[in-house]
């Protein structure tokens, strides 16, 4: 016998020992997380203001400096949000269109000034039925806070970026995250 079938033959005994033992049987897939959204929307994402920064900055995943952190740059159209004071920061919300990053800036280094809601009266009331990691853009490789059953989050919009998912815009008031939750089913919201 040549080594070659002698390996052969072990990988196929080993299969079915496997097969035997139950270790190839597919274990049962959980149910992924639900998001439940109560109300109507308050304010539309849409009818948010335009702005833009004066020189390269940095997005927050949560309005804290050390926080993940995304990226703007002069000339990008950010769709600003709400606005919110935290240890001494002056932050504001934003959704970056041109690179689809999410999160706070410091509102003192926007072009436009003007003056908007807090960040826990926007959007819609929603709850998740466990707990979801939060994207920093609209992709599993991006920055992740989280949420967890019992936060309270207002949602805001989504985005179609076209792998398979709508990308739902949520702030967490509970730990102050915002970011992305993938869901499966379009979601009765505005587009971001």
């Amino acid at each position: 016998m040549t080594a070659s079938k002698a390996i052969r033959a072990f990988l196929v005994a080993f299969a079915a020992f496997l097969l035997a033992a139950g270790a190839a049987a597919p274990a049962m897939a959980q149910e992924p997380p639900v998001l439940v959204t109560q109300g109507g929307n308050e304010m539309g994402a849409q009818a948010r203001h335009f702005n833009e920064v004066r020189s390269w900055q940095i997005l927050y995943q949560c309005p804290m400096l050390g926080c993940n952190e995304g990226a703007v740059y002069p000339g990008q159209h950010l769709g600003e949000i709400c606005h919110m004071d935290v240890n001494g920061f002056r932050w504001a919300l934003v959704y970056n269109r041109a690179n689809g990053h999410t999160g706070f800036v410091n509102r003192d280094n926007l072009i436009h000034k003007r003056s908007l809601g807090p960040c826990d009266n926007v959007g819609t009331e929603g709850s998740v039925s466990g707990r979801v990691d939060l994207y920093q853009c609209p992709q599993f490789e991006c920055n992740k806070g989280s949420a967890d059953r019992g936060h309270l989050l207002r949602v805001e919009c989504y985005v179609d970026v076209n792998n398979g998912y709508y990308w739902v815009w949520l702030y967490n008031r509970a730990n102050g995250h915002e970011g992305f939750l993938p869901v499966l089913d379009r979601p009765r919201l505005e587009v971001c």
